[in-house]
């Protein structure tokens, strides 16, 4: 599963205040498919905070959160 948030006022806050709202957009979309078969299979989350001008994209930071042992999806930190 993928969510990709655009020009949010996050992208120039600090990086611990974007993951902070990953997390939430995570929980969020694992709550969603809670109880949901055809979402057994999902492996990961995946947040991407991005900027757009125009048509450029810019990639401001990128969050992943894998399905753990206990079937909930946890922040990969590296």
């Amino acid at each position: 599963m993928k969510a990709t948030v655009v020009n949010s006022k996050l992208n120039i806050a600090r990086s611990a205040d974007r993951e902070k709202e990953a997390i939430e957009i995570a929980n969020a979309m694992e709550a969603a498919m809670k109880g949901k078969p055809e979402f057994d299979s999902v492996a990961s989350i995946h947040v991407d905070y991005i900027g757009r001008l125009g048509k450029k994209d810019s990639v401001i930071q990128i969050f992943d959160f894998f399905r753990s042992p206990a079937n909930a999806f946890v922040l990969h930190k590296t």
